[in-house]
């Protein structure tokens, strides 16, 4: 059983950067310096080692004096940046690990998403260790790639060419030595003149947050060492300023200083802010907040699920307000659902520890509570309160989801929607127009590893092929038609005549039916049946048997029998007459065009402009963001199933972009005999 936290300065750090710049090498020693372990205890999954990269977050658990840390390691490549947003709203501060060797640009995506948590923040300079490393050159990276403001405050030293400690800018003094063994050394001379210009900097830096320590500035006075943490701890807690160390994951230097600041300028989740969400979801609901305290009702957030196969599905809590205790009656108002605690634990890579009860920052795991998601509040059942959950930009690389229609499909289903639950950034649904499954991911590496997971973990294929187009189908004339059932076979027998117009309508307006019978020539209990009998028919066109839409048909005429009329007699008769219609008022087929906002660097808008002309696509408009242009533009769905992983190659996977239907429009002639061809040939197929 492990200790409790009472009493502790929490914090949950999210370690976070793009692929190769040594995230999990410092997430592994960071954890074993400081609490003293020889190895961490977890199994990199096969996925992760076929692509050689982090795919999956992982949290690591230590006490180290009053402080408790639960540091996370997250993936780096931009198409699992959902899973890099969900650590970073269950952290107190985030580390952003970026190479010496150059390449910042590569995590635009990544920094992205923290300055968008406002999560307080450092950057570590790392592989400061390798040759062609160059510190000057990072920084400048970071700030022409990022428009960072870096306060600098701890800066490599070399010796004979080797990295051998780093340099405190404020305290000037140099720190070396092995783990565990540091030493603190007067500066040595050689540095003294470049040091000054960091200092400079850094000192410039934090005088402009704050007036009394901008008058030591100005007057070129050593600013008060309390002074100069106060400033610095509110600045990051207020995301104002980004501290940069430096060092070497793989050497371990930079690591324990690295732990000396988190534990002195970031805040624990004690002295974060109040949260605030409303007493249900209901959009009347009033406003409510929870302190991060231990008088507060329990509140938390979960940010994570996983399955494991033998504690069954895990549910990953921050603990907000409050004290989670076993047998507390909690309240999920996402679903309404009432549960009870049971087994509650701390997570340490893939093994849990058993605890009794959790406090405000604390993540801990509850075990097969099958009414809880990732992204849902959990709370006191008699003090309710709902935090609103997270956005994430939809997902666009999509393809059909097959399965080998065995007796496998069932247990397929079940773990799809397992990393689905794992994942709320994998979607699946059915297309209401094909009826084909769809299955989305933010891009191709992501629905491949997806794919792996199911081999790799629950021993299911699935097979992702392109996906059909939902064309439509209408007329562009006019054509008015008779339309008669009648069916005599004995007895009594069947007959329905109708006399129809059908006529355009604008793009967008639907289905119109305009009753002109006068004079009894249909029944009036007879009228709607036709109408039915006319929906039906517009269900399957006569060009490639896709749904019909925007027409206007009007019933002018008909006739009835005393005996043999029916309701499905003049159901009958309305569909006869509008398959008779369609062909004669000159059908075309209608094409789904999607607006589209695709967001990219500078440098990338004209290749992604002249990729659009060559889609049949055209640019409506530019946006400017502060580091990237959003461009607006259209283009055919026909044309866009390959998008994500076009826009990915053009862009070197900083490329993002959301569409959303804007209209159907007529399909070029010779397009269109390509799409009935196929859909003939597909119907000859089956």
């Amino acid at each position: 059983m492990h200790t409790s936290h009472s009493g502790q300065n929490i914090h949950n750090i999210a370690i976070v950067g793009k692929d190769g710049v040594g995230k999990t090498t410092l997430t592994n020693n960071f954890v074993k310096i400081n609490a003293k372990l020889k190895s961490l205890d977890y199994e990199i999954q096969p996925e992760e080692e076929n692509k050689g990269f982090t795919i999956y977050n992982r949290i690591f658990h230590f006490d180290k004096g009053e402080e408790t840390f639960n540091v996370m390691d997250t993936p780096g490549h931009t198409d699992f940046l959902a899973s890099i947003k969900s650590a970073l709203f269950a952290s107190t501060g985030a580390v952003f690990v970026t190479s010496a060797l150059g390449g910042a640009e590569g995590a635009l995506r990544v920094w992205e998403s923290l300055i968008n948590s406002n999560t307080p923040r450092a950057i570590f300079v790392n592989q400061l260790d390798q040759e062609n490393a160059n510190f000057d050159e990072a920084l400048q990276g970071l700030e022409t790639s990022f428009s960072a403001r870096p306060v600098i405050l701890y800066v490599p030293w070399f010796d004979g060419g080797n990295l051998v400690g780093i340099i405190d800018v404020i305290n000037q003094k140099l720190i070396s030595g092995e783990a565990g063994k540091l030493k603190e050394e007067d500066l040595p001379e050689a540095a003294a003149e470049t040091l000054e210009l960091y200092r400079s900097t850094t000192y410039e830096r934090l005088a402009e947050l704050d007036d009394e320590l901008m008058e030591y500035y100005i007057e070129e006075k050593p600013a008060p060492q309390d002074l100069l943490i106060k400033v610095m701890s509110e600045g990051v807690k207020s995301c104002e300023i980004t501290p940069v160390i430096s060092g070497s994951a793989e050497l371990n230097i930079g690591l324990e200083t690295l732990f000396d600041y988190i534990k002195t300028y970031f805040p624990s989740h004690s002295k974060s802010q109040a949260w605030e969400g409303t007493t249900s979801t209901a959009p009347e609901a009033e406003a409510a907040e929870r302190k991060p305290e231990v008088s507060e009702p329990f509140s938390g957030y979960i940010f994570r699920t996983t399955f494991d196969r033998y504690a069954g599905k895990l549910s990953y809590i921050r603990v907000i307000s409050g004290v989670l205790k076993k047998g507390l009656k909690l309240l999920n108002p996402s679903n309404s659902a009432k549960l009870t605690v049971n087994r509650i634990s701390i997570v340490n890579g893939d093994k849990t520890d058993e605890i009794e009860e959790a406090y405000p920052g604390d993540v801990v795991v509850l075990e097969k509570q099958d009414d809880l998601a990732t992204n849902q509040t959990i709370c006191d059942v008699n003090n309710p309160i709902y935090f609103p959950p997270l956005t994430f930009l939809e997902s666009r690389c999509t393809f059909k989801l097959e399965m080998t229609g065995s007796s496998k499909d069932v247990r397929t289903m079940d773990a799809v929607n397992k990393i689905i639950a794992q994942d709320p950034s994998l979607t699946m649904r059915v297309d209401p127009d094909t009826k084909e499954v769809l299955f989305s991911g933010k891009g191709s590496v992501h629905l491949e590893a997806a794919a792996e997971h199911l081999k790799n973990i629950y021993d299911v294929e699935i097979n992702l092929v392109p996906y059909q187009i939902g064309y439509r189908e209408t007329i562009v004339g006019k054509s008015s038609v008779q339309g008669k059932y009648k069916k005599q076979s004995g007895g009594s027998g069947q007959f329905g005549d109708v006399h129809i117009t059908a006529e355009p309508l604008p793009r967008g307006t639907g289905y119109e039916f305009v009753d002109k019978i006068f004079g009894g020539a249909i029944p009036r209990n007879y009228i709607p049946s036709v109408d039915k009998g006319i929906q039906e028919a517009l269900l399957t066109g006569t060009l490639a048997k896709y749904p019909v839409v925007d027409v206007k048909v009007t019933l002018t005429d008909g006739s009835y029998h005393a005996v043999d009329s029916s309701d499905f007699a003049f159901q009958r008769a309305g569909w006869m007459a509008v398959n008779k219609a369609l062909p004669e008022a000159k059908p075309v087929i209608l094409e789904p065009v999607m607006e589209m906002e695709i967001d990219v660097l500078e440098a990338d808008v004209g290749k992604v402009s002249k990729d659009l002309s060559g889609r049949r696509g055209k640019v409506a408009s530019y946006s400017y963001k502060e580091l990237t242009t959003v461009v607006h533009a259209e283009a055919p769905l026909s044309e866009l199933t390959d998008y994500a992983q076009t826009l990915r190659g053009m862009t070197l996977g900083l490329g993002m972009f959301s569409m959303k239907l804007k209209s159907y429009e007529i399909l070029a002639p010779n397009l269109a005999e390509k799409v009935i061809a196929n859909r003939k040939g597909g119907e000859e197929e089956e």
